[in-house]
């Protein structure tokens, strides 16, 4: 006679539970400190409107792919939605992993800033930037994006 009901559910969601952390645990991780380092230092390039240091502690091959300067006109296409960061105030990370085109994934660190900008001069606006470790032992960002709270 086969098992069912309450019992059996909540086997299972034990058993699913565990193996979710166990898979957490055992993947490869992104260096919290590290990585929010990366993440504030961008974060001060895109205040001070320095972009072309922002675009240097971005991955390589993006910035390759795109070109330098439409890598710098995607950076700037982000700021017509919120506007230009005047500030920055971290908030919280979540931890993940980023995606490629090809196929390819990272573990990344997504880093939450609230922001007044240009444009809502009171905040409002949050700016999230993705790292992910770079080829070289260093971390890398790959992604940014900007939202409204």
């Amino acid at each position: 006679m086969q098992e069912s009901g309450p019992r059996v559910t909540n086997r299972v969601a034990i058993a699913i539970a565990f193996l979710s952390i166990a898979l957490v645990s055992c993947g490869p991780r992104v260096d919290r400190t590290a990585a929010k380092t990366v993440g504030d230092s961008f974060m001060s390039d895109l205040v001070a409107n320095r972009l072309d240091d922002g675009l240097s502690k971005m991955e390589p091959e993006l910035v390759q792919m795109l070109g330098h300067d439409k890598t710098i006109e995607a950076m700037q296409k982000v700021f017509d939605y919120c506007g230009r960061p005047l500030g920055s105030q971290f908030q919280r990370d979540e931890i993940g992993f980023y995606a490629y085109l090809d196929g390819r994934k990272k573990p990344m660190r997504k880093f939450y800033y609230a922001t007044p900008t240009a444009q809502l001069p009171d905040g409002g606006c949050y700016f999230a930037v993705l790292v992910v470790p770079g080829d070289q032992g260093d971390y890398r960002v790959v992604a940014f994006t900007a939202g409204k709270q």
